[in-house]
């Protein structure tokens, strides 16, 4: 499917969301991802496509993701990517992905975001918000420093409970705990880099909760938040 590129916005420092305007209707659900194929000469050795979770929400009349450029060594996709004028046509495939909310509107959840990987929640939040749904969630969002921290607006409602630690630190889920309270009765959602998010999911088990309760979204190619 083909997409048009309407514009970009810096969300925070090195962070920036990408509109796009699908060639024809995108039927998405909060959290799911696509994959982008932006053609451009003399690629790298990581290619023409990427995986991205969208930030958008289904809600919202474009879709949009959101991520970090390396300001010293870019990837030519992220070149690419970051020079698209309004009107240039891209490459996506239709969307992808389990990292969903529940259908139990009742389950307790908590969101742990590394860095970038607060998009699929910043996709949720909204939709909930624009749906006047209901949902009990705290979210921990990780990041390098307070000027990488995005998406403070749309991820601060009256159904989050938000926590930002922005020291830039490795926290363990013993740590994440202390701000959780009891979490044998609430599912936990790990999102950004992989190392991060297979950390905790095997810490979050050997706590005691069963597999069905944690449910990961792994960002490659992120070593740290």
């Amino acid at each position: 499917m083909k997409a048009q590129f309407i514009r970009s916005i810096n969300d925070a420092e090195h962070i920036y969301t990408y509109y796009f305007e699908p060639g024809s209707t995108l039927r998405y659900i909060a959290g799911q991802f696509l994959e982008f194929h932006i053609a451009h000469e003399n690629p790298d050795d990581r290619g023409q496509k990427r995986w991205f979770t969208l930030s958008s929400s289904p809600t919202e009349s474009h879709i949009a993701i959101t991520t970090k450029i390396d300001p010293k060594k870019p990837s030519s996709f992220k070149k690419k990517l970051h020079s698209l004028k309004p009107g240039d046509s891209i490459d996506i495939s239709e969307a992808m992905g389990d990292f969903v909310l529940p259908k139990d509107d009742s389950t307790k959840l908590v969101f742990i975001a590394g860095g970038i990987g607060v998009t699929p929640f910043r996709s949720m939040i909204t939709w909930i918000s624009q749906k006047h749904a209901t949902r009990s969630i705290q979210l921990i969002y990780l990041a390098q420093s307070q000027d990488q921290v995005a998406f403070t607006e749309e991820l601060s409602q009256p159904f989050v409970e938000l926590h930002v630690l922005s020291d830039g630190k490795r926290h363990t889920a013993l740590d994440l705990e202390k701000i959780i309270g009891e979490i044998k009765t609430k599912h936990i959602y790990v999102s950004g880099p992989e190392p991060m998010a297979k950390a905790l999911a095997t810490d979050f088990k050997s706590m005691g909760l069963n597999r069905y309760q944690i449910v990961t979204d792994y960002f490659p190619g992120y070593e740290s938040i």
